[in-house]
């Protein structure tokens, strides 16, 4: 028997969605999933078995597909179909049953999901992703391994690059243009074009520079205020581990290291935006999101935020974090 395989084995709402796909089309393919771990072998989800790591589709046999369930980032979306197509075993696209896709144009190994809705004249890259809910506009065009999130809409005509991510309840009006590696975060409403390598937040959205383009490299030649990343003052450490708590509760797990990026380990641009206003709230820090997104690690964020000087980081925000508690307390 001939069989599909499944390359992400941490999402169960891809897995069900390969289940419902081969219900409809008939016991002709065996469900395996493949991990990387080796810890994993052996582990199941859903009832399916994890069987093996990429190498076990040099072993496929005739008529084999694979589909790639990553859907977190678009850039390790696109690094995983990169590695699959390299395997030769070629790409299954899984629509839910449920869901019309007539007079649209699908490309290969793309995933949709329950309840999505894709218009008519709907173009799809390869590798794209439309997840619970989405909805993608009639006439509108999607380029590859880009993601949209739950409760995301694409209205009429709105053309994506390459490797974007849509994020939850967000909205991009009609005949919009969005670059490639563009990230436009939870509950954004984009009403213009955004260039390549922005990240989009708010409403109206505003466009960020992104931690790949402008922020980065600025970051990287200025000293940190709070003195070495590798050596940090006994004050980073102290408020490295406040911010790693934080984080922890944000992600809903307690495996984040000091060096881990945040949107590596599970974090997204809704998650994003609940961590700097837990910063707010718990530790009365006022990040701007945009710092955050060029900084994305804990140990990173406390060398800048640590400045011990009274002009450092940490001193600004807690002056503008009291600042407002006193605006508030007059207007009450």
């Amino acid at each position: 028997m001939s069989e599909l395989f499944l390359f992400g084995a941490g999402n169960s709402e891809g897995v069900r969605l390969a289940k419902r796909v081969l219900a409809r089309r008939g016991p002709e393919r065996r469900l395996v999933l493949l991990d990387d771990d080796a810890d994993k072998l052996g582990e199941e989800l859903l009832g399916v078995r994890i069987e093996g790591g990429l190498d076990l589709l040099q072993t496929a046999a005739p008529g084999s597909c694979v589909a790639n369930l990553v859907a977190r980032r678009t850039a390790s979306r696109a690094a995983v179909r990169r590695r699959l197509a390299a395997s030769g075993v070629p790409f299954l696209s899984l629509v839910h049953p449920d869901v019309d896709a007539e007079d649209c144009a699908l490309g290969a190994g793309v995933l949709v999901y329950e309840q999505a809705i894709l218009s008519p004249e709907t173009r799809l890259g390869d590798g794209s992703c439309v997840l619970m809910r989405g909805i993608v506009g009639h006439g509108a065009t999607v380029g590859t391994d880009c993601v949209i999130a739950p409760g995301a809409v694409l209205n009429a005509r709105v053309r994506l690059g390459d490797r974007v991510y849509v994020g939850s309840n967000s909205s991009v009006l009609p005949d919009v243009t969005i670059g490639d590696d563009v990230t436009i975060g939870a509950n954004t409403m984009v009403a213009a074009d955004v260039p390549a390598f922005a990240t989009v937040v708010g409403v109206p959205g505003q466009i960020l520079a992104s931690a790949t383009t402008a922020a980065m490299p600025a970051l990287a030649a200025a000293e940190p205020e709070g003195g070495d990343p590798k050596h940090p003052a006994p004050a980073v450490l102290e408020l490295e581990a406040k911010l790693i708590e934080v984080a922890a509760v944000v992600l809903g797990h307690h495996q984040l290291g000091p060096f881990d990026n945040f949107f590596d380990v599970g974090g997204t641009s809704l998650r994003a935006l609940q961590f700097v206003d837990a910063l707010r709230t718990r530790l009365e820090l006022e990040v701007p999101l945009p710092q955050f997104y060029a900084l994305s690690s804990m140990r990173r964020l406390a060398v800048h935020l640590a400045g011990g000087a009274e002009h450092g980081l940490m001193s600004r925000a807690r002056a503008r974090a009291l600042f407002r508690r006193s605006l508030l307390a007059r207007s009450g």
